[in-house]
């Protein structure tokens, strides 16, 4: 989902936080964290983790 503002609304009425970009099955630009199926998970665990540890 690339809808920044509806994100930020729907976080916002369920008193949440934004907590960073994942990648799903569109996968990041050749050469960035996210660009391959284990470059995925190694930018999302860490993105998780931190929206975790924030709630």
């Amino acid at each position: 989902m690339s809808a920044p503002r509806l994100i930020r609304r729907i976080a916002d009425e369920a008193g949440s936080v934004v907590g960073g970009t994942l990648y799903s099955d569109a996968l990041a630009p050749a050469g960035k964290p996210g660009d391959g199926y284990l470059g995925m998970f190694r930018h999302n665990v860490p993105v998780l983790v931190g929206a975790m540890a924030k709630s």
